[in-house]
């Protein structure tokens, strides 16, 4: 037997083994990428449209769209991807009367690897979903 054969036959049976790995850098290529996409954007909305404060603003919206002449829909939902620092996030924009003025009413921050929401502040920072509750009047 050779030399070279020798070495390659070593590291073939230390791999086998479970001894030798991959580089840490493609080792955790392929988890991240599966967790990313853990949290889809379908249950980024049902995540979002299941809070309290976003049933409570829904409620709202369709008391005042039975009361308006032609019976509009009570407001608009607008999901998109959105990267933040880095990071996959599913924006989930809720608009008051989007016939008439699209005014935006918030927007909320579904983090795609597990699902952790934030919310976009009124200044554009984003902020965990406690501390924008702090902000708003209870539900």
């Amino acid at each position: 037997m050779t030399t070279r054969f020798r070495f390659v036959s070593a590291l073939a049976f230390l791999f086998a083994l479970g001894v030798l790995h991959t580089s840490p850098a493609m080792a955790q290529t392929k988890p991240a990428a599966a967790v990313a996409e853990k949290f889809g954007i379908s249950e980024a909305r049902s995540a979002v449209m299941a809070l309290p404060e976003v049933k409570v603003w829904e409620e709202q919206r369709r008391a005042e769209a039975a009361k308006a002449e032609g019976g509009q829909p009570p407001g608009g939902i607008l999901t998109s991807q959105r990267p933040v620092k880095g990071v996959k996030h599913w924006a989930v924009t809720l608009y008051n009367n989007p016939q008439v003025e699209a005014k935006k009413w918030a927007v909320f921050l579904v983090r795609a690897k597990d699902g952790k929401i934030f919310v976009e502040a009124d200044s554009g920072k984003v902020i965990t979903l406690e501390d924008w509750r702090k902000t708003r009047p209870a539900v």
